[in-house]
């Protein structure tokens, strides 16, 4: 599904500002995109030994913003890091 870096980084990136709600800063990008092979598995999202695309969301001036996973075989996304503030479930 996800087989090149530009459409997993526009996946990634999608997502990054659906998550950010819309308030992704003007000198924010996705300025690295790897293929990393997971050590564990991530319920929901991919299986120990399975290789996915990690994009990092970093500032002009190089500063780290997130890290995104995108899974190539079904673009699901995991967001690793980032600014946002999580909800807290009761």
């Amino acid at each position: 599904m996800v087989s090149t870096q530009a459409n997993a980084k526009q996946i990634a990136f999608e997502a990054y500002a659906k998550k950010m709600h819309a308030e992704v800063l003007s000198n924010e990008s996705i300025q690295t995109i790897a293929i990393v092979t997971l050590g564990y598995v991530v319920r929901d999202f991919a299986t120990k030994g399975e290789r996915i695309w990690e994009a990092r969301v970093m500032t002009i001036d190089g500063s780290l913003r997130a890290i995104i996973w995108v899974n190539p075989n079904s673009a699901r996304v995991h967001f690793v890091c980032g600014p946002w503030e999580e909800k807290a479930e009761n």
